[in-house]
């Protein structure tokens, strides 16, 4: 999806952190209630990398966000 499969791993990590921090700073200048949509975590089987993750506080506002339906 971001194009990065055939770079190196140090490149992929680069990109891919780039891109997650992006989607969150437009979320939260979009919804400054909320600290940031997209979580991460050190990886258990291998600490050098990171697992990321939709933070579930915020399941509800991405169904309304994809349905088209308003907050209210």
């Amino acid at each position: 999806m971001l194009g990065i499969k055939d770079k190196n791993v140090g490149l992929q990590k680069k990109v891919r952190s780039e891109v997650m921090n992006s989607i969150n700073e437009k979320f939260s200048f979009l919804y400054p209630n909320h600290k940031q949509l997209i979580g991460n975590t050190r990886s258990q089987e291998d600490k050098r990398y990171f697992e990321y993750y939709v933070e579930e506080q915020n399941f509800g506002l991405i169904e309304t966000v994809l349905t088209g339906k308003t907050l209210s």
